[in-house]
């Protein structure tokens, strides 16, 4: 009773921690059921944003050419998810192991908050589903998901609180 949980969901320039950049964080916050608090932050990455990946998530580079960089982003984004539980889709694999790379590289402490990730939770509760990707479960579960906006941290980040 009384745990507050952050559900979120980052966007990047690629799939590789070690190279490619944070560029968008996207949460809720909930306590006692209710939502507390929601942040949507943009990242200014170095090298910018390349093509695919705007073609894939619809954020541009004059999207993100005023953003704060990286280090005081990390700084923010840990400050704003403070001790909270964190749920994440592939959080596991992919979004924890993203963030912490890049605490890690800038000298930061790393996030050692318990996570639950609800991929692996499909994965165990939905054996009947090919794929668990958050549109797939979305869909599974009746809730709403338009592929036209997703891929943006906020979206996904509402979507798999409804999920």
């Amino acid at each position: 009773d009384g745990a507050e949980y952050v559900v979120f969901d980052i966007e990047t320039t690629g799939l590789v921690n070690e190279y490619d950049e944070l560029i968008e964080f996207g949460a809720i916050k909930i306590k006692n059921g209710s939502e507390v608090d929601r942040i949507d932050l943009f990242v200014k990455p170095v090298k910018g944003v390349p093509q695919h990946i705007t073609n894939l998530t619809k954020i541009t580079n004059e999207m993100v050419e005023d953003a704060p960089h990286i280090k005081p982003s990390l700084v923010q984004i840990k400050a704003w998810i403070g001790d909270a539980i964190l749920i994440a889709h592939n959080g596991i694999n992919f979004d924890l192991r993203f963030l912490n790379k890049k605490l890690e590289q800038h000298h930061l402490p790393l996030i050692t908050n318990p996570l639950i990730d609800t991929m692996q939770l499909s994965r165990a509760l939905n054996k009947d589903l090919v794929k668990h990707n958050l549109g797939v479960i979305a869909r599974h579960h009746k809730i709403y998901y338009d592929e036209a906006v997703a891929h943006r941290a906020d979206f996904d980040a509402a979507v798999l609180n409804d999920v």
